[in-house]
């Protein structure tokens, strides 16, 4: 009679786990199914600006800058969405704007024409750079790392448009004027294309919805030849599969 409670006992342990197996199937199918389709996503964070203050060459005259303030943070959000054109890759499209990072400094300048703006003198500055950007590129996911945890990479274009902002004040003067009543402004827009490369590592409560952290690194972002800036951004993001 032991025996065979033993051997009864065994037959539903083996007919627990085959059953538990055969749900477990079932839901990674139809989250496998869904992988192919349509989905949005918003996101926000921040942008971390680092300006390559020595691209800043001018057209006639010399230039300096004087700051502690290279690499400054922004407010950055996000939204966006992406068709999986195949369960481990999807093409994505995004919109992002950033606030502004301000920078302070000070210019050492002779006769320097920057984009068309002639500095002399030493002045003060405060500067906001802010804009828009968007993305495309090819964004490739593996969803089986363990329990719904994953890791994913994209790469693509950015187009922006960026604009540069530079209040003078102090000593000095701006298109032969003075800067010293602080109401002196230079503002620079431009836009253009660069390459743009990122990461995410994602956790999926649901066959439908993905909480994401992501990552992106955007190249050499100019701004006429009064800046040149790499962006890297870091993001918390929710994402929604139809």
């Amino acid at each position: 009679m032991f025996g065979a409670i033993l051997g009864a006992f065994s037959i539903f342990q083996t007919t627990s786990a085959y059953a538990q197996n055969q749900q477990g199937n079932t839901e990674f199918k139809s989250w496998e199914q869904l992988s192919e389709g349509v989905y949005v996503f918003g996101s926000a964070g921040a942008a971390f600006i680092d300006q390559k203050i020595g691209s800043r060459v001018p057209k006639t005259g010399t230039i300096s800058f004087s700051t502690n303030d290279k690499d400054k943070a922004s407010f950055i959000a996000t939204t966006g969405v992406g068709l999986h054109m195949h369960r481990y890759f999807a093409f994505e499209v995004g919109y992002s704007y950033f606030t502004g990072a301000e920078y302070r400094g000070t210019i050492s300048a002779s006769n320097a024409n920057l984009s068309n703006y002639v500095i002399d003198g030493s002045p003060d500055y405060v500067e906001d750079i802010y804009g828009h950007m968007i993305t495309m590129g090819l964004a490739g996911t593996t969803y089986d790392l363990h329990d719904g945890i994953g890791l994913g990479l994209r790469v693509g274009a950015v187009l922006y448009d960026l604009t540069d902002e530079m209040r003078l004040s102090g000593s000095g003067t701006l298109n032969g004027n003075s800067v010293s009543g602080g109401n002196s402004k230079i503002k620079i827009n431009d836009s253009g294309v660069s390459w743009t490369a990122g990461a995410t590592v994602f956790i999926v409560p649901s066959i439908h919805d993905r909480f994401e952290l992501r990552a992106n690194y955007m190249n050499a972002l100019e701004i006429d030849t009064f800046n040149k800036l790499n962006v890297t951004t870091a993001e918390i993001s929710y994402r929604r599969r139809f």
